[in-house]
């Protein structure tokens, strides 16, 4: 490991002033080993409360992460269900524009499924026409942005 001669000798100039600070507190005057001992508790008391303090907000994190999931599952099921309701509403509509749910005297003619059908394919050319279109305009007017310098 190549540590820079100014580096290492910061590093050596702090653990020394530590060392040095360790040991005048520990043999300033008489050797007090009760003062020590309650050092060591006072530390021990510390690293316990952040233990402890650590500990609650990970408790809090993980009823937080499981009432978030116990939402999303909630969303999920009622988006399901509304898309659900979708889904029949637009097969209802899709049957009903065929003719298979009424009598309307169309069901007698001939030909009328064949103009249904006809009409449909229509209107879907039509659509995937009018989107090409919107597409491509909105594609041209994007790249022909002048772009910005930063």
């Amino acid at each position: 490991m190549d540590i820079s001669p100014s580096i290492s000798h910061k590093m050596n100039i702090d653990i020394h002033i530590w060392t040095n600070d360790y040991s005048l507190r520990v043999y300033s005057g008489p050797f007090d080993h009760a003062y020590i001992c309650q050092e060591q508790v006072s530390d021990h008391n510390e690293v316990e409360r952040i233990l402890e303090a650590c500990a609650k907000q990970m408790t809090e994190v993980c009823r937080t992460i499981y009432d978030l999931d116990d939402s999303l599952q909630t969303i999920e099921t009622t988006t399901g269900s509304a898309l659900d309701t979708v889904r029949s509403d637009l097969l209802a509509f899709i049957v009903g524009v065929y003719g298979m749910n009424i009598l309307n005297g169309l069901e007698s003619e001939p030909a009328a499924f064949y103009r249904v059908l006809g009409g449909s394919a229509c209107l879907i050319v039509g659509l995937i026409v009018v989107g090409m279109t919107r597409l491509l305009v909105y594609r041209r007017i994007r790249l022909s942005r002048k772009r910005k310098r930063t």
